[in-house]
């Protein structure tokens, strides 16, 4: 789990792709502000998290709604790494 002590927060639009993310965030992937920016979330979903929260996810963003929680993703030298965001 990343440490708890820094916010990990990221914006996306609604096809998925990343609008935001804060150096935290970015550094808890493995990429750059830049190279995350326009990437698509679902991309970096790791197989390792539940289908049915990735569901609620994708369903609370699509009522424009926040989401907050602990999601598995993908790190750019494709480690699985766990977020409380």
């Amino acid at each position: 789990m990343a440490n708890n002590s820094v916010q990990l927060i990221s914006l996306i639009n609604g096809n998925g792709e990343y609008t935001y993310a804060n150096n935290h965030y970015c550094e808890a992937l493995g990429y750059s502000q830049e190279a995350l920016l326009g990437k698509n979330s679902r991309d970096l979903d790791s197989s390792t998290m539940p289908a049915a929260v990735i569901e609620e996810v994708r369903k609370t963003l699509a009522q424009g709604f926040a989401w907050q929680g602990v999601i598995c993703k993908t790190t750019k030298s494709g480690d699985s790494v766990w977020l409380d965001t």
